[in-house]
């Protein structure tokens, strides 16, 4: 993993287990110490390091709006979650490009869009990139290296004006009881 923001800069190995809309992270340092414990529900964020106070966060962590980090962590790209208090729209932006705009308006007006880049791989139509843009806020989603067996990316990169996070798995294996909410 590689963060560049306010909340956390360089680079470290980390275990992730997520469990439900719940995400645990463990970084170490190189001699595989524990430099911090990252706990997510929901929207709010936990962090634990030694000698330290702890730490809580709500809405974003590094960059990164925690309302999508469990689909991120299981390399997925964000999708808006289907409520009855948004209305929605869907719009083909550009579609030589590939380019799907979905809109989201919450009854309170404050809209939500997101612009997923398609391509094709192994036969599927999958989002490689996606920009959110909310609230006057947005952030760029890249994803790389689609696994087909799973439908899950192993790298994305997500950037906005709080920062910059790059995560790629070397090794990730998902409990079958798990791998859905």
């Amino acid at each position: 993993m590689k963060a560049e923001s306010t909340e956390a800069s360089g680079q470290f190995p980390a275990e992730i287990l997520v469990k439900g809309k719940q995400v645990t992270m463990e970084v170490t340092n190189l001699l595989g110490g524990r430099e911090a414990l990252i706990r997510v529900d929901g929207d709010r964020v936990e962090i634990q390091r030694p000698g330290r106070p702890t730490e809580l966060a709500r809405d974003h962590w590094a960059g990164i709006p925690l309302k999508w980090s469990v689909d991120l962590l299981r390399g997925r790209p964000p999708c808006p979650t289907p409520s009855d208090a948004w209305t929605r729209s869907t719009r083909w932006v550009d579609a030589e490009m590939g380019i799907l705009e979905f809109s989201e308006s919450a009854k309170s007006g404050r809209p939500t869009v997101f612009r997923y880049r398609l391509t094709r791989i192994d036969g599927r139509i999958v989002a490689s990139s996606v920009d959110v843009e909310t609230g006057g806020a947005s952030t760029h989603f890249e994803f790389s290296d689609y696994q087909s067996q799973d439908g899950t990316y192993r790298k994305f990169e997500a950037v906005s004006a709080l920062g910059k996070v790059r995560l790629k798995w070397k090794h990730r294996e998902f409990s079958p009881a798990h791998s859905e909410s």
